[in-house]
């Protein structure tokens, strides 16, 4: 591996740690090369989704026209574009033979963020999921598969999917405070007779019954994502199942944080810690060891 690829991928690798710490334990399970792979996947798309989340910082326009630019590179397979991380993205989906369409999704994924608009159902809802996070796991299938199979690419969607809506329910405050979106479908606020300037009690006030109903349902909901990986694990490299299943089990953990914290996903943000992700591990072990 020449000299500058190496320090494109060691970049990757450096992103993905500060910025995904249970993604990067699962995955650091890996073969090194894949798991230098998933680093180089992961890097395309904190870039895109911080062009988005730190729109703040620049104008419209400009978001805009960045992701036209990274959408051309992609396209073109320039191998001249200015992000550091780009030789060692452009050597993961040629090699791996990653195709255009998850990436593409993606950054249309972001742009729903750009122009956001609430979501009226939980159908809407799940198909932003889809984008922004069922495509990390469709573009992500080739490194943990050695063969296509349509149950398998269907299972890593799904647990992207699962992924994302952990990450929302964990980012509420965040979200609606800090970035003025409120992921949180309509039909679920409507069931549990909340509006959304109802939630602004909760960054004073301990979350209301009501609330923690409808974030039940929408973790019960992340359950069944979660639970397809697990049928199709022996469709996975035998090195690929530990770390698909750590990653499953380690961000459905956070949920468990977030209830141990009272459903105060307003004021903080929760975390596992590192023993509660080593425990992870070792329960992705016994049932891996169970299913021989």
């Amino acid at each position: 591996m020449s000299n500058p690829l190496f320090q494109s991928y060691q970049i990757s690798l450096q992103i993905m740690k500060e910025r995904a710490t249970s993604f990067y334990e699962a995955f650091s399970l890996l073969p090194e090369d894949r798991f230098r792979g998933v680093a180089a996947l992961y890097a395309f798309c904190r870039t895109v989704d911080d062009l988005v989340d730190f729109q703040e910082q620049t104008t419209k326009d400009n978001i805009y026209a960045s992701l036209e630019e990274l959408k051309q590179d992609l396209e073109d397979k320039n191998p001249a574009s200015k992000h550091s991380w780009w030789p060692a993205f452009l050597d993961t989906i040629e090699r791996f033979n990653i195709p255009d369409e998850p990436f593409l999704e993606q950054i249309q994924g972001q742009l729903m963020d750009l122009d956001f608009k609430p979501f009226q159902n939980t159908n809407d809802f799940i198909g932003y999921c889809q984008l922004v996070a069922g495509s990390v796991g469709k573009m992500m299938a080739p490194l943990l598969a050695s063969e296509e199979n349509p149950q398998l690419l269907q299972a890593c969607e799904d647990l992207g999917v699962a992924m994302q809506i952990t990450n929302i329910l964990r980012d509420i405050g965040e979200d609606y405070q800090g970035r003025d979106r409120l992921y949180l479908p309509f039909d679920l606020l409507e069931k549990a007779k909340l509006n959304p300037l109802d939630l602004q009690l909760f960054f004073s006030d301990s979350p209301s019954t009501e609330f923690i109903e409808l974030w039940e349902d929408l973790a019960k909901l992340a359950d069944t994502y979660y639970s397809s990986i697990q049928s199709v694990l022996p469709y996975f490299r035998g090195d690929s199942q530990l770390p698909v299943l750590c990653a499953a089990l380690s961000y459905q953990k956070i949920a468990d944080v977030i209830r141990d914290h009272d459903y105060d996903c307003f004021t903080q943000r929760c975390y596992t810690t590192t023993e509660q992700r080593k425990a992870c591990v070792i329960k992705a072990q016994n049932i891996l060891k169970g299913s021989l």
